[in-house]
């Protein structure tokens, strides 16, 4: 087939290429045919191309411009296209293929809620906020911006939370403390005083990381005491009872007035060297945590064994697992966000790095749904939107906060919400579908 030539972008005094344009968006997909194009062209230039193209099918109407974003091998352009080709090594004797997508906006902040000291951890379902705070306090939110509840069950600073279970009427959940304790409480949403069901007990130093197994049965929690434990949730029975055939004869009335009961756990995982400060389940029976002993560590969860061990130069403040594209992302004191293969025994664990804060990262969080996409958080009080298609150019950066940030939260799809040490928890909504999961093939 014979090249398209497209005469407003030509230049006599430069070179040409021949390109292909494609897109997993079906709504905005072009004909597949090879175009001559200028080597010194942006990425505005190409979006103007694109936009042109889509007129011209009827998929756009004249007086709507879509902003589009392109990468060359799942790599972005980002200035260019001759640079980028020649920085990349991109072969060019035959035609190019270009992906486009169209360009995700920024998210903006919604709602922001003021607490009364710093925001150490969040929790999100799909209707409520669950934070956690250095005034002792537990606080349950709906999007809305709403105070629903209020718990005060620690005798110091909270430093993580996590949901169990939740209902329309009332939710199940996580705390954990400097007070070397773990709260499991039941919180009415619309009206009631909340209750602590059990106190689970074990640690020996503040437990900083909590982390809920999928079927809501048990949970992970790591301490500066170095060490994981793992413990029961099942509310139905406490595991410390034993086996006693009386448990399940006792009436509903005196199971409901059971409170705090203690809880032990049902195994410690040993093997950090330095204080454990984050813990997340990436399969049934796998656990990964990460600690300022500069090390990820793979967990079996069945046996407690420490399975693989991957080592930084710094220390790690923070893991997310993306069941999307097996990586693991880690934030710590180097600045920098880095991607971590933990399936990988022989060869190149470490995969890539993303680079542009200027302060400690103290939380990291992957897309709910987009391989490709996650959110950080810093001490240099912005949130960052990255690709990791594009590692040293940031999405976007998010402003707002007026201290560090502390804790980041990317639960749903809709929003991205994060905590600081300004008190303030701030809801960013995150516009628009990923193209990777939009099967809308309506025209615009």
């Amino acid at each position: 087939m014979k090249p398209h030539r497209v005469s407003k972008m030509e230049n006599d005094s430069c070179s040409q290429i021949q390109v292909n344009f494609f897109t997993k968006h079906k709504a905005y997909s072009v004909p597949q045919t090879p175009f001559s194009i200028p080597v010194t062209v942006s990425c505005d230039d190409l979006s103007a191309l694109i936009n042109s193209l889509l007129q011209q099918e009827n998929i756009l109407n004249e007086d709507k411009k879509v902003e589009f974003d392109f990468l060359i091998s799942d790599q972005y352009i980002t200035e260019s296209l001759q640079k980028h080709i020649t920085k990349q090594d991109v072969e060019t004797e035959d035609v190019v293929k270009i992906e486009y997508i169209e360009k995700k906006a920024a998210p903006w902040p919604e709602k922001m809620m003021l607490q009364n000291d710093w925001v150490s951890s969040i929790a999100v379902s799909s209707d409520c906020i669950l934070s956690g705070s250095y005034d002792n306090m537990v606080y349950v939110w709906d999007m809305q911006g709403n105070c629903l509840n209020s718990i005060n069950e620690h005798t110091q600073a909270v430093k993580a939370v996590n949901w169990i279970r939740k209902d329309k009427e009332k939710a199940i959940f996580l705390s954990s403390s400097l007070d070397q304790t773990i709260k499991i409480c039941e919180c009415p949403l619309n009206e009631g005083r909340s209750s602590c069901l059990y106190v689970c007990k074990g640690h020996t130093k503040s437990v900083d990381c909590l982390a809920v197994h999928p079927n809501e049965m048990k949970f992970c929690s790591g301490s500066w005491d170095k060490t994981l434990k793992l413990w029961s949730s099942d509310l139905s029975t406490n595991p410390d009872d034993g086996d006693d055939e009386n448990i399940q004869k006792k009436s509903k009335t005196e199971q409901e007035h059971k409170r705090n009961i203690t809880r032990t756990p049902l195994m410690t995982m040993t093997g950090h060297t330095e204080a454990v400060s984050s813990v997340i389940w990436s399969e049934d029976r796998e656990v990964l945590s990460c600690g300022w002993d500069h090390t990820i560590r793979v967990w079996d969860a069945g046996s407690g064994i420490n399975k693989h061990t991957l080592t930084g130069g710094k220390a790690f403040n923070c893991i997310s697992y993306s069941p999307h594209s097996k990586l693991i992302a880690s934030a710590g004191a180097d600045r920098h966000v880095r991607l971590w293969d933990h399936r990988i025994r022989d060869g190149a664990v470490f995969q890539k790095t993303l680079t542009s804060h200027d302060g400690w990262l103290s939380s990291v969080a992957w897309s709910p749904r987009n391989q490709f996409m996650l959110v950080s958080g810093s001490y240099d009080q912005t949130l960052i939107l990255w690709d990791t298609r594009s590692a040293t150019t940031p999405l976007h950066v998010l402003r707002g906060h007026n201290d560090k940030v502390m804790c980041v939260d990317w639960s749903t799809e809709q929003f991205v919400i994060s905590g600081g040490a300004d008190n303030q928890l701030i809801v960013h909504r995150v516009s628009g579908k990923d193209e990777d999961t939009n099967d809308d093939d309506s025209t615009v």
